[in-house]
C-alpha cells in the first residue's frame, strides 16, 4: 500500500513504513495520518506480522506536523479543526498501543511530532546524524503527542528544559536521557535492517546489542544537568526565568535568553503541561494534549499567537515573530 506521501509494506515478517515527503522535511500532513493511524492498528490485529520500522526518506527522519495544514485549517470551523485534531492523536494513540516492536530509525532530525510517532516506540536507533527537538514553543504551540510523558522520564528537570527551550539534542545525549535506545553508525543502519529481515524479527535484542555503539565521557547535557535541576526544579515559569536570571553561568544566561524570545503563552501552557503529565500515563497525556490542542485552535489568543509563530518562522521567515500574549514577568 502507498500514496504519494507515505509508502507501507510487508515483508520478511514486520511491517516496512518510509515517510516520503522529503522536500518538505517528511512533515506529518494530515493527508498521511489518517493512513498512518489504519495501518499501524491493522498491523497490530496481524499475527502474521511480528515487527515495524519506521524510517524517513532524504536523510531525515521527520520534520514534525505540516504547519502549512494547520495553518490552513485554524479558523475554517470547529468541524473540519475537530476532525485534523483527532487524526494527530489516533495516531499517538495508535504508536503507544503498538503491542510489537516497533523500531523507528532517527537518522537524521525528528522535531515534534517526528518524535511523537518514534519515542512511544521500543526500539528507537539514533545516528551520528540524528537531532531531537520540541520547539513548539517558538512557534506559538506547545509540545504534544504524549511528549509530556516521555520528557518528564529524562533525568532530574531535562526534559522540562528541553520541552520549554525547543533545544536540539544529538545522538549522545538521546541515549543518555533515554530517548535513543540505541546508538548505530548510519553507514551501518543498512546492515542492520537487512539482518532484521533475514532474521524476521525473531531475536531483535541479540541484533541490536551487535550494532549498538556506546558512548564514552558524558554527555554533552549532563555537563549542565545541575544548573538545570536547579534553576527549572521550580513552582511557576515565572521562577524558572528568575533562577535563571540569579545563576551567574553563561549556559543560564543563554538558556534565559533563548526562552525570551519564545511564546509567552506558549511557555506558561507548557510548564502547566508537564506539571499535569508529572501524576498521568501516557494514555491520560495524550488525551489531555487532545483536549488542550482542540482548545487551542479554537481560542482567539492562541490563534493568535499559532499564526503569528507560523508566519515569523514558515511562512514569512522572518523569524521575529511579535507575541500577543503578555510577556513573563521575574
Amino acid at each position: 500500500m502507498e500514496n504519494n506521501q507515505i509508502i507501507f509494506k510487508v515483508e520478511d515478517g514486520g511491517g516496512w513504513i518510509m515517510l516520503n515527503r522529503p522536500k518538505a522535511m517528511n512533515a506529518l500532513s494530515f493527508l498521511l495520518m489518517d493512513p498512518l493511524s489504519s495501518i499501524l492498528q491493522e498491523w497490530k490485529a496481524n499475527p502474521e506480522i511480528k515487527y515495524l520500522v519506521i524510517r524517513g526518506e532524504g536523510g531525515i527522519f521527520s520534520g514534525g506536523g505540516d504547519l502549512t495544514d494547520v495553518f490552513d485549517r485554524m479558523g475554517t470551523g470547529i468541524e473540519n479543526t475537530s476532525e485534523g485534531v483527532n487524526l494527530i492523536y489516533q495516531v499517538s494513540s495508535a504508536v503507544l498501543n503498538f503491542s510489537k516492536p516497533y523500531v523507528a530509525v532517527i537518522d537524521g532530525i525528528a522535531i515534534g511530532g517526528g518524535m511523537g510517532i518514534s519515542i512511544p516506540g521500543s526500539h528507537r536507533i539514533v545516528t551520528e546524524n540524528s537531532k531531537l527537538s520540541m520547539p513548539e514553543a517558538g512557534i506559538g504551540a506547545f509540545p504534544d503527542m504524549g511528549s509530556a510523558f516521555f520528557l518528564n522520564k529524562c533525568p532530574g528537570k531535562i526534559g522540562l528544559y528541553l520541552g520549554l527551550t525547543g533545544k536540539s539534542i544529538g545522538p549522545q545525549d538521546a541515549i543518555f536521557t533515554g530517548l535513543g535506545t540505541h546508538y548505530v553508525p548510519s553507514e551501518e543502519i543498512e546492515k542492520l535492517l537487512a539482518d532484521i529481515r533475514k532474521d524476521k524479527g525473531e531475536n531483535l535484542d541479540e541484533i541490536f546489542k551487535r550494532y549498538n555503539r556506546p558512548f564514552e565521557g558524558k554527555a554533552p547535557i549532563e555537563v549542565y544537568q545541575d544548573i538545570i535541576d536547579n534553576c527549572f526544579n521550580q513552582p511557576s515559569i515565572e521562577n524558572i526565568f528568575q533562577a535563571l536570571a540569579q545563576n551567574n553561568s553563561d549556559f543560564a544566561a543563554q538558556t534565559l535568553s533563548r526562552l525570551k524570545v519564545l511564546s509567552p503563552l506558549s511557555l506558561r501552557t507548557t510548564f502547566d503541561l508537564f506539571k499535569a503529565a508529572e501524576h498521568m500515563t501516557m494514555e491520560e497525556v495524550i488525551e489531555d494534549n487532545r483536549n488542550r490542542y482542540f482548545k487551542w485552535l479554537t481560542t482567539p489568543e492562541s490563534i493568535s499567537e499559532l499564526k503569528e509563530g507560523i508566519r515569523a518562522y514558515i511562512i514569512e521567515k522572518d523569524k521575529n515573530p511579535k507575541w500577543l500574549s503578555p510577556p513573563i514577568e521575574y
